[in-house]
Order: C-alpha cells, then structure tokens, then sequence
C-alpha cells in the first residue's frame, strides 16, 4: 500500500516549498518548516521572526522538542 498525499497536503507543501524559496536564512526545507510551524501555533503573540527563530532548540538529543517558549502574562519571557 503506498502512501498518497490529500489535495490539502499537496496544497501545503506546496506553499511551504515557495515561501521556502523567498526566505532568507533557513538552511534547508526542513529548518524553514520549523518556523513555519511555530509561526502558525504562535501567531496569537504577533512574534517577529527573530523572537520565533531564538525559540528553536535546534539539532538532535532534544527528545523530539523542536522549538520552546516561555510566557508570562501573555509575554515572551527573554534573556533581556
């Protein structure tokens, strides 16, 4: 049994894919999609890029944990 895609999955990878392509900074796919998907369950806070990109931990031995946040009152708690 293969695996097919939905319309709906085509659709987004898709869109994916070219707001990929009009990024700058992302490395591959893969590290573009982190974002994107951490900018979609956020988008709520009206987090700029940078706040959403400083929430990812980044590479492997993580336990599958692929971006962190930490708000307080609403608020992206910081270093500052």
């Amino acid at each position: 049994m293969g695996t097919q895609l939905t319309n709906n999955q085509i659709l987004l990878k898709e869109c994916i894919s070219q707001e990929f392509n009009e990024s700058n900074g992302y490395k591959d796919l893969n590290n573009y999609f982190e974002h994107f998907a951490a900018s979609q369950v956020l988008k709520d806070f009206n987090l700029s890029d940078e706040e959403i990109d400083n929430g990812n931990t980044g590479g492997g031995n993580d336990g599958g944990c692929d971006n962190l946040y930490v708000f307080l009152n609403s608020e992206l708690v910081t270093i500052d």
